[in-house]
C-alpha cells in the first residue's frame, strides 16, 4: 500500500511525497512502479509509468493506491503460475529420472547377472583343467 514518505523542497519546506507516484513539473501526477526482476520477462519494460490524470495529490494517492494493489495482484498472480508451471517441470523430470534409474537397474542386472555366469564357467573350467592335469600326472615318467 502506497504511504507517503517527507522529502524535503528546495527551499527547504517539508512535504509529502506520494509512494508509487511521479510528478511532472506540469504539475500532473504519474504511477511509477518497476516490475520485479523474477518478473521482467513478462512486462514490455522495468519501469511501469502512466499518468494518473490529475494533479490533486490526494485524488493522485487513491489512484496510486489503486493501481499499486492491482500490480501486486498481477504479480502474485504470474509468480504462482510459475511456481505451478515449475512444479510440473519437475515433476516431469523425476519421472523422466525414475524411468532411467529403472532402465541403469535393470542393465545392472543383466550385467550382474552375466558376470556370475561368467564365474560359474570360470569355475568350471578351472576344474576341468585341474582334473586334466591329475590325468596327465598319471602319465608322467
Amino acid at each position: 500500500m502506497p504511504v507517503a514518505h517527507r522529502c524535503y523542497t528546495l527551499r527547504g519546506m517539508e512535504m509529502a511525497r506520494i509512494a508509487h507516484t511521479y510528478k511532472h513539473p506540469n504539475g500532473v501526477y504519474y504511477f511509477n512502479l518497476k516490475t520485479p526482476k523474477a518478473l521482467s520477462g513478462h512486462f514490455p519494460t522495468q519501469l511501469i509509468r502512466f499518468s494518473l490524470n490529475t494533479k490533486d495529490p490526494r485524488k493522485a494517492a487513491v489512484l496510486a493506491a489503486q493501481h499499486f494493489l492491482r500490480y501486486q495482484a498481477e504479480f502474485d498472480s504470474i509468480r504462482a503460475s510459475l511456481a505451478k508451471k515449475t512444479l510440473s517441470a519437475m515433476v516431469a523430470e523425476i519421472e523422466r529420472l525414475t524411468g532411467v534409474a529403472a532402465s541403469w537397474r535393470e542393465e545392472a542386472r543383466y550385467h550382474l547377472q552375466r558376470t556370475e555366469e561368467t564365474i560359474q564357467q570360470t569355475e568350471e573350467a578351472e576344474e576341468r583343467i585341474k582334473v586334466a592335469q591329475r590325468r596327465l600326472a598319471r602319465f608322467s615318467w
